[in-house]
């Protein structure tokens, strides 16, 4: 799992030195951030969640 989080870290790094878009955007990170907090969400409150979540 390190690997690819340090694969993604040096994409992005690359992204800023060369003027462009990372493969994974901002966007998509949050897409991703916002599954998984409804997946906790879920299961804490024991019933499904409803996109997008509100705070």
């Amino acid at each position: 799992m390190a690997h690819y989080h340090r694969l993604q870290v040096q994409n992005f790094l690359q992204a800023i030195q060369e003027d462009r878009e990372p493969m994974i955007t901002g966007l998509e990170g949050r897409k991703t951030v916002e599954l998984f907090t409804a997946i906790y969400r879920s299961q804490r409150e024991g019933q499904p969640v409803k996109f997008p979540l509100v705070a």
